[in-house]
């Protein structure tokens, strides 16, 4: 967070050259409105440090909000600092974008997954999973915050078409229905929670079942860094401990059945080429000791993990490797002076996944037909689109279909039937030999 003082009022600067705030939490007062206090005492030791329990149970759900929105209120360019994220600067970058490299395997994202961005903030990560193809509902406990985050969204050529909504976060709970949503991620916002327990029983009651929450957050001494210390002194920010102990521990107890890390470095060793190739070629086993070490060291300081809900997911054609089909064509006709062919097709549904309805959507199921020249030069640039079904299609299932197909004039044509799981694979990619018609020239 930016050092910026938290309301309209003349700020104190310290030896640090940060602001000292006079006032930097809210109480609600007769008038119903909330007036900024400071509660500091309650929270700092006799040596100067703050104790991150203390500072938690110092203030309201509330009161941490409208200190929050209060930050977010004092941003006069978003697009300074906020909305560059994760690209702000060099390091910023590398941090983040290798925290995401590390957080993506373990949530086996799908196109179309409904995804809760908890902690959302100004929203990058909303949008980089909205560009994903996913569905996000973005999370934050300040409406300010999110007012921002909507604005580059409203601005973005295709993120406005409506991948993203957002949502405040009130004391009683996330604002969601159980079990509506696939994932939820926390890139470093887990720490700022003020009741750990609650948020993970929270996470367990909207997830699906297979359902899987990620999380991306500093490590167990995080309250006591210099930065940490800062934060809390100057905005009374909660900057909590990630002791995975616990989290496991509070985890088993709310329902989840597995915990899964991911071990990385959050920058890479470098050395020469000529160092790489020696060890490399020599395998000496001391080398790959101390490389495991170095790269547990590292990995210490971040916690990268997934939790799973029990219960199997339901896979559809959102997921290519859920795709598998057979088409047959099981009756033909071609009208020579109409140039019309009509096509009785049997469409069997060999895969794993349900075959979402036809339509425009992520997944959906629709035949695609390509008609090309004897030596494969296509005509047209897309391929024509029908409606398969109207309805989900099981796997094992099979649907018969009738098509009627304008063939344009020209030499011996061939027509291709294949199948398209819209925005994400053709079948014939993956999983299809598509039956062919061919058609003699036009007299």
């Amino acid at each position: 967070m930016e050092p910026a003082c938290l309301d309209d009022k003349p700020c104190t600067i310290n030896s640090d050259g940060a602001p000292v705030l006079s006032r930097p939490i809210a109480r609600q007062g007769a008038t119903g409105e909330f007036e900024l206090i400071n509660k500091s005492l309650q929270y700092t030791e006799p040596d100067g440090t703050i104790d991150v329990k203390k500072l938690i149970a110092a203030y309201t759900f509330e009161e941490h909000a409208l200190r929050a929105d209060k930050y977010f209120e004092t941003i006069v360019d978003p697009w300074a600092y906020h909305l560059r994220k994760p690209f702000t600067t060099v390091d910023e970058c590398a941090v983040a974008l290798a925290a995401l490299s590390g957080l993506l395997p373990l949530l086996k994202l799908q196109r179309g997954h409904h995804i809760v961005d908890f902690g959302c903030g100004t929203g990058w990560l909303s949008a980089a999973m909205a560009l994903m193809q996913c569905q996000v509902t973005g999370i934050d406990i300040s409406q300010r915050a999110l007012d921002i985050a909507l604005s580059a969204v409203l601005e973005h050529p295709t993120l406005k078409e409506g991948r993203i909504d957002f949502r405040r976060l009130g004391e009683s709970g996330i604002p969601l229905e159980t079990s509506s949503v696939e994932r939820i991620v926390c890139f470093d916002s887990f720490h700022h929670v003020a009741d750990q327990h609650f948020y993970l029983q929270e996470f367990f009651r909207v997830l699906r079942p297979g359902g899987i929450v990620g999380f991306s957050e500093p490590g167990p001494g995080h309250s006591r860094s210099l930065a940490s210390q800062y934060e809390m002194r100057n905005f009374a920010v909660i900057e909590n401990d990630i002791v995975l102990e616990e989290i496991s521990s509070m985890a088993k107890a709310v329902g989840f059945e597995k915990m899964n890390m991911s071990v990385f470095a959050d920058t890479p060793m470098v050395m020469p080429v000529e160092e790489f190739l020696s060890l490399a070629n020599e395998g000496r086993q001391q080398a790959y000791e101390d490389l495991g070490s170095w790269l547990f060291k590292r990995a210490k300081g971040r916690s990268v993990f997934a939790l799973h809900k029990p219960g199997e997911e339901s896979l559809d054609s959102r997921t290519a490797s859920a795709l598998g089909a057979d088409v047959s064509i099981v009756g033909q006709s071609f009208d020579v002076a109409t140039r019309r062919l009509a096509v009785t097709l049997l469409v069997h549904n060999t895969g794993t996944g349900a075959w979402l309805p036809s339509g425009a959507n992520i997944g959906s199921m629709n035949i695609g037909v390509r008609i090309s020249t004897e030596n494969g030069s296509p005509i047209g640039r897309e391929p024509i689109r029908f409606d398969l079904a109207n309805v989900e299609t099981k796997p094992g299932r099979s649907i018969r279909t009738d098509l009627l197909v304008d063939i344009p004039p020209g030499g011996n044509l061939v027509v291709e039937f294949d199948l398209v799981a819209e925005h994400v694979a053709w079948l014939s990619q993956i999983a299809l030999r598509p039956p062919r018609i061919s058609l003699p020239a036009s007299r």
